[in-house]
């Protein structure tokens, strides 16, 4: 009777220690963006896939191009959701703001020279 209950014992401290140990890793950069870059792809409100991911520490940085302010913000709140991200760093540009200033005059160029 004695062996069976060290047995028992046994396999339930071994069972504690591996959801311990489980539990307690931290995800890495890789696992983080790569989780990230998933999300993004399968939302339908983010379709330009055009983009770029990159994870330091918890911290998540969004690059490349969208066609809007919707689609970017979208983007951002898909990084955010995603376990383990402590920040979302959103350098995405829209395209239509990008049109936008280079369709301003420049001051520079548009001044008479004598």
């Amino acid at each position: 009777m004695n062996a069976g209950r060290l047995w028992y014992v046994t396999g339930l401290a071994l069972l504690a220690l591996a959801l311990a140990s489980g539990c307690s890793r931290a995800r890495n950069d890789a696992q983080i963006a790569g989780e990230v870059q998933g999300k993004i792809y399968a939302d339908g409100n983010v379709p330009t896939k055009g983009i770029t991911v990159a994870s330091s520490n918890g911290i998540v940085t969004l690059s490349g191009n969208v066609s809007s302010d919707a689609e970017r913000l979208a983007a951002a709140s898909d990084a955010a959701q995603v376990a383990g991200v402590k920040t979302v760093v959103n350098n995405r540009r829209s395209r239509r703001r990008q049109r936008r200033r280079s369709l301003r005059p420049n001051p520079s160029r548009s001044r008479n020279r004598h």
